[in-house]
């Protein structure tokens, strides 16, 4: 579908994934492979994140007896080529 777009497009949600294991902390190590996984799908989409500004994560886990609380960053915004494109202009 993303290559079938070619006006300027912006995808903005909660995509339940991370794209490095410097986006969690607390709870267990990122998994790897979803994070490749997440990142692949992003390439073949040809989507960039376009970064945040403000808290570095944007989900909070419950606090559970004896663990530390889950942080992650999982809302962003992805745009195409051609909106870098108008961008840049």
């Amino acid at each position: 579908m993303a290559s079938s777009i070619s006006l300027p497009s912006v995808t903005i949600g909660d995509f339940n994934d991370i794209g490095s294991s410097t986006e969690k902390v607390g709870g267990l190590y990122g998994n790897e492979a979803r994070i490749k996984l997440f990142n692949d799908r992003l390439q073949r989409c040809a989507l960039s994140d376009m970064g945040y500004r403000g808290p570095k994560f944007t989900w909070r886990g419950p606090k559970l007896m004896g663990c530390r609380r889950l942080y992650e960053r999982l809302d962003r915004a992805l745009v195409n080529e051609s909106f870098l494109m108008e961008l840049s202009d």
